[in-house]
This record gives structure tokens, sequence and C-alpha cells, in this order.
């Protein structure tokens, strides 16, 4: 008799408990959209979070961009005028001459990709003052933006690269220190 009331007892106590607990749930926060009642779960809230700080960061990153074009612009200045004052000076300087037409050409081909990627990251999609509305598009948009700064980046890198070499080569060969 015991035993049967001690396990009556215990599917009683479980029946409350897994009664009680079946009707807790959390409350979803819910937000308005264009009069669409939209309900975000904290894993969503925390997918947007993220977003609209990759968004930062690509923006951070594309004004870094600039600010690199900005300097290979002025190495061509810099590399001109001494390729200027080395023919002058009676040095052989086509070798500098070429490797600067290519600098020069891959600087465009960076400003090209850097254009795009202001473009993508000027009105951004997705987004609306930097919070996300729809985190496929915004997802879309942030990778798109990320491609055309890696190239843009990657392009700038080898052409300094490619220059350096090309100026280094050529002072060995004069005799330059």
């Amino acid at each position: 008799m015991k035993k049967k009331l001690s396990s009556l007892m215990f599917i009683l106590v479980a029946g409350i408990l897994a009664f009680s607990l079946s009707a807790y749930s959390p409350a979803p926060a819910v937000n308005q959209l264009n009069g669409v009642q939209v309900t975000r779960t904290p894993l969503a809230q925390a997918v947007n979070t993220q977003l609209a700080l990759s968004l930062q960061r690509e923006n951070n990153w594309l004004m870094r961009e600039n600010l690199h074009l900005t300097q290979a612009n002025q190495a061509i200045t810099k590399i001109q005028n001494l390729i200027d004052k080395a023919q002058a000076a009676g040095y052989d300087v086509t070798a500098l001459n070429s490797a600067l037409a290519t600098f020069t050409s891959e600087i465009a081909t960076a400003q090209g990709t850097y254009s795009q990627a202001a473009a993508i990251l000027s009105t951004p999609a997705g987004f609306s003052g930097g919070q996300v509305t729809d985190a496929q598009v915004a997802h879309q948009t942030l990778a798109s933006a990320r491609d055309q700064l890696q190239q843009t980046h990657l392009t700038l890198v080898n052409a300094s690269l490619s220059l350096r070499t090309a100026l280094l080569n050529w002072r060995v060969q004069n005799n330059i220190k």
C-alpha cells in the first residue's frame, strides 16, 4: 500500500511539474515594422546585432582603404619626382617608368573596386539607419561589400609590393643607397 501511495504521489508531482512547465513560455520581443508585427527571438536579435556591428566594421574598413588609396596616389607623385631627378642625373629610368605605369594602372583598378564597395555601403540593402530590417539581404550586402574591399586591399598590396621591388632593384643596379 505504501508503495502504491508513494508511486501515485510521484506521478502526481511529476504531472503537476510537467503541466506548470508547459504553461511557461518566455515572451518574445515584439516590434512594429511598417505596420507588420514582427516577433524576434533572442537568437534573431543576436544575429541582427552582429550584422549591425559588421556593417560598422565594413564602413571602418572602407575608410581605411580610402586612406590607403590616398597614400598610393601620393606615392605616384613621389616616385615620379624621383624618376625626374634620376633622369636629370643621367640614370636609366626605363624600368622605373614601366613599374610606375603598372602601379598607376593597378591603383585605378583598386579605385574601381573601392567605388563599388562604397556604393554598396552608402545605402546598404537590408539595413535602415544602421539597424537590420532584413537579415538575409543584410548578410548578402555585407558579403558583397567585403568581397569588393578584399579585392581593393589585395590589389593595393600587390601593386605596392611590385613597385617597391622594382624601386629596390633599380637602386641596386645603379648602386644607389
